[in-house]
């Protein structure tokens, strides 16, 4: 679960602004303040993803364009890098998937993960320069070059390790691996030591040989340094504290180290963890990626600009399962909705818009209509306002990703909306902020990661979530987070939060925003 993004030298964000994400998450200000700049940047990285790229980021691909590099960098700054900032939740799953061992009785069900990612250019390509992992008990610099020669750096409380002569692997990822430069010297551990071949077995046995040599001195003198060696091998990415207690565990028929370890345990843990950090780099590595990838794989983005109805649509024997960006193959989705699924979905528009979207079909051909409650006669869409063919594909997206499927603990939903409001009369635009608080309700009682972020002129629609905290009917203030951009003196993007109390009313909230006094 991602809980906050951030931008540095990133076009007006010169300095580095870091927004935390609630479950409704709301971007305001005037134009050219810098909010579309940061809502895109989500499907900007989930076309990232979705590509086999050489590098960490595609400026311009299926969703957005953002020219290059050059076009993105803050004109500005003295700044020759953009950085990116994520912090993350990761469930225990997910990280005991990518170690070799798995644990119960653990302390932390979930690991706070903190990142940050500077790209540069080279020769019209966009690099990685600096990662930095920030863990609960740790932190993981690795520096690039132009080569793709790696440096390590893991520091822990008053540990500090360095580690040069890597190479980077996997390089259209956010993070990319990390291995040992090959060499005829250096020696391959035995096989029974690793379980996966994605992973390099000379880096993590470095690490555990060093870590073994280390903490040798608090065994019996006849310990086989092989029997150290075999038992860090079985320790994953833990925190520091569960990490104590699998190496107390492990080592607990050792009867020296299990004295020495109750009088000098913080010490020893001290000194190993920095090292349990790096056998497992790649580990962490993965865990970080497959989360990131798997949070921007399930964005559901919608452009400001949808696209614009047709009287009648050709026939095509496609199975649609999503709603394109530009909500131009609306028409396809909805006629492939099996009969059931017309009839839910018509129930659902007639109760929460008091309109009922129906697809006709005639011949090759097949029309939207759009029947308005008043009276029995359904009308083609392009005989309606223009806001029918806005609000739609907004509408039939909700739909289809929490209604038509199932939701489930597992999969992260983010809906990234740019002006839902365009076009649409005050009171649909009342409804449509309504369905978000419901929404966002439904998915908290079914334990799903659900967001919806979206940028706005509307101030009927903020003031709509405000109702909704008001009545509590499942949107609490805490759900709720409204962004205020705006641009100081020399054009550079601030950020300023603004929220609900309690009953619902706006705190923090510039006086004469909508106003303009």
């Amino acid at each position: 679960m991602i809980r906050g993004i951030g931008l540095q030298s990133f076009r007006s964000f010169v300095d580095n602004t870091f927004v935390e994400l609630k479950p409704i998450t709301v971007f305001v200000g005037k134009n050219s303040s810098g909010k579309s700049s940061l809502l895109r940047t989500f499907p900007l990285f989930r076309q990232s993803v979705e590509e086999n790229t050489t590098g960490p980021i595609l400026w311009y691909g299926r969703f957005v364009d953002f020219g290059d590099f050059t076009d993105v960098l803050s004109k500005n700054s003295s700044n020759k890098e953009i950085t990116f900032s994520f912090s993350l939740i990761i469930p225990l799953e997910l990280v005991q998937r990518y170690s070799y061992y798995r644990y119960s009785g653990l302390t932390k069900s979930q690991m706070s993960i903190d990142i940050e990612l500077a790209v540069y250019s080279k020769d019209k390509k966009t690099k990685t320069k600096e990662i930095r992992i920030n863990l609960e008990n740790a932190a993981i610099t690795l520096s690039f070059d132009d080569n793709n020669n790696a440096k390590l750096v893991i520091e822990s409380d008053k540990a500090y390790i360095e580690r040069d002569g890597l190479i980077a692997r996997n390089l259209g990822q956010f993070i990319p691996n990390v291995q040992l430069k090959r060499k005829e010297e250096t020696a391959v551990p035995p096989a029974s030591y690793y379980y996966s071949s994605r992973h390099d077995r000379p880096l993590e046995a470095s690490f555990i040989e060093s870590a073994s040599k280390l903490t040798k001195k608090y065994f019996h003198p006849r310990t086989d340094i092989s029997q150290i060696t075999g038992a860090f091998n079985k320790v994953g990415f833990l925190s520091k504290k569960d990490a104590e207690s699998v190496i107390s565990f492990l080592f607990k028929e050792q009867k020296t180290f299990v004295k020495n370890f109750e009088f000098y345990g913080e010490g020893i843990i001290d000194e190993l963890y920095p090292y349990v950090i790096g056998w497992n780099l790649n580990n962490i590595i993965d865990a970080t990626n497959s989360a990131l990838s798997e949070f921007y794989r399930n964005i559901k983005y919608i452009a400001p600009l949808r696209a614009t109805s047709e009287r009648f649509y050709r026939f095509q024997d496609l199975q649609v399962n999503e709603i394109d960006h530009t909500g131009s193959n609306l028409a396809m989705l909805l006629n492939s909705l099996k009969p059931t699924e017309k009839l839910r979905f018509e129930e659902w528009t007639r109760e929460n818009f008091d309109f009922v979207v129906k697809v006709e079909q005639a011949g090759a051909h097949f029309a939207i209509l759009i029947n308005t409650g008043s009276g029995s006669e359904n009308y083609n869409i392009s005989d309606m306002g223009f806001g029918y063919s806005q609000v739609l594909p907004i509408v039939t997206a909700i739909w289809l990703e929490t209604e038509r499927r199932s939701m489930t603990p597992r999969k992260p939903i983010t809906f990234i909306i740019e002006q839902p409001e365009l076009h649409l009369h005050p009171a649909y635009q009342h409804n449509l902020a309504i369905i978000f608080a419901k929404v966002v309700s439904k998915a908290k009682e079914s334990g799903v990661d659900l967001k919806i972020i979206f940028e706005t002129h509307s101030q009927t629609m903020i003031e709509a979530l405000g109702e909704c905290i008001e009545d509590k009917s499942g949107l609490s203030e805490n759900d709720v987070s409204i962004l205020v951009f705006e641009k100081n003196e020399k054009h550079q993007t601030i950020v300023e939060k603004s929220y609900f109390n309690e009953d619902g009313f706006l705190q923090n909230w510039p006086v004469g925003f909508f106003s303009g006094r």
